[in-house]
């Protein structure tokens, strides 16, 4: 995502949206890990984004994933 400045926190929710309404645990895990490469500005999501996205993952790995 550093290497992506210009993409904006609207396309990075929209990204994360796509990866944890995904059907595979890949999807979702890498939703966390796009989210720790992200630099603070792409980050700034409202909250109701992060309880929609925690609502679409389901075994520990997936919510540690997101939370970290």
């Amino acid at each position: 995502m550093k290497e992506h400045p210009e993409l904006s926190s609207k396309d990075i929710a929209a990204l994360i949206t796509s990866l944890t309404e995904g059907k595979s645990f890949t999807e979702k895990y890498f939703a966390g890990v796009i989210l720790d490469y992200c630099s603070k500005e792409q980050r700034t999501f409202a909250p109701k984004h992060f309880e929609y996205w925690l609502n679409q993952v389901e075994c520990w790995a997936e919510v540690d994933s997101l939370c970290t």
